[in-house]
């Protein structure tokens, strides 16, 4: 079952790619997809020749369409390919999705990332993630798309946090290895430097108030890697998750990705640059986990 947005934009995005298909395609039905990739899984007898069968689709047009109902399957692995197919469609045969298709494509996959049964599933979650951000990346190298697909999309700005969460930890790691001119490399980090707000707001709440430290960790990852697009040490320290990072350097579980997040705050240039008594701050801070560092080695506790 889906939510009416996604619905909706999954009939819009149907109509796109009707509307561009070419006059003899390959015919792949969703539910003949959705049967061989149960036979994937099911029957270990014909697992080679469901995987030659479902590579020939993933290079077909129609996995696009496909794809997105697979979405909706109430087979979990189903869900799951058609995720991954999104995903590697994306990456590598972007420039075949009709312009006017892509849109509607990002919005249809914000749909499902505000369902409760992806969020509730960490595998599907990441590859629509993913999906997600290699999409987002592909829209920073287009003069307005970003702005308009994702910071001006109320879906986007209202994902649960589940998913908020996973599209921000995964997008700094993904920038990383996604090939930009210089130029358009630039101009992303200033698109994603706009966020920075967003970003420190959506992880004070769990970081604040989760008792969790498996979700802490993950929201101490996600935010180190937004210090890529401009969280200096200065930044750092004018927001409120600074002295809960520092609270978290004297947690045995917390301690290393706190250590993270000032890593790469003080290695993002500011202008000034920074003082050196807040740098100096920094070491003190790290100095003092000397007790904390000779129990973890006595325990073996890497």
């Amino acid at each position: 079952e889906t939510s009416g947005c996604s619905g909706e934009w999954r009939l819009r995005w149907r109509a796109r790619m009707a509307h561009h298909a070419p006059e003899q395609p390959v015919r792949y039905s969703t539910g003949e997809v959705e049967a061989v990739v149960n036979m994937l899984y099911e029957n270990p007898s014909r697992v080679a020749e469901a995987n030659v069968w479902l590579t020939a689709f993933q290079e077909s047009q129609s996995a696009w369409q496909v794809s997105v109902e697979l979405m909706s399957s109430p087979h979990l692995n189903v869900r799951f390919f058609g995720a991954n197919t999104l995903h590697q469609k994306i990456k590598g045969d972007y420039e075949e999705l009709p312009t006017d298709a892509r849109d509607n494509l990002l919005a249809a996959i914000f749909g499902f990332m505000q369902l409760p049964d992806v969020c509730a599933q960490p595998q599907i979650l990441t590859k629509i993630s993913l999906a997600a951000v290699a999409l987002s990346l592909h829209f920073t190298k287009e003069d307005g798309k970003f702005e308009k697909a994702v910071l001006g999309n109320p879906t986007f700005l209202g994902l649960p946090l589940p998913a908020a969460l996973e599209f921000m930890l995964l997008l700094p790691q993904e920038f990383e290895s996604t090939s930009f001119t210089t130029k358009r490399k630039e101009e992303a980090m200033a698109k994603f430097s706009t966020m920075l707000p967003h970003v420190v707001s959506l992880l004070q709440q769990p970081l604040s108030s989760s008792h969790d430290d498996s979700s802490r960790a993950k929201c101490l990852s996600a935010l180190a890697g937004w210090c890529t697009f401009g969280m200096s040490l200065a930044n750092l320290r004018q927001t409120p998750l600074h002295d809960l990072i520092v609270g978290f350097l004297q947690s045995p579980n917390l301690c290393k990705p706190a250590c993270e997040v000032f890593e790469c705050a003080v290695n993002t240039e500011s202008y000034p640059a920074e003082p050196d008594a807040s740098l100096l701050a920094v070491v003190d801070l790290v100095v003092g986990l000397r007790p904390l560092y000779q129990q973890a080695a006595h325990s073996g506790n890497e």
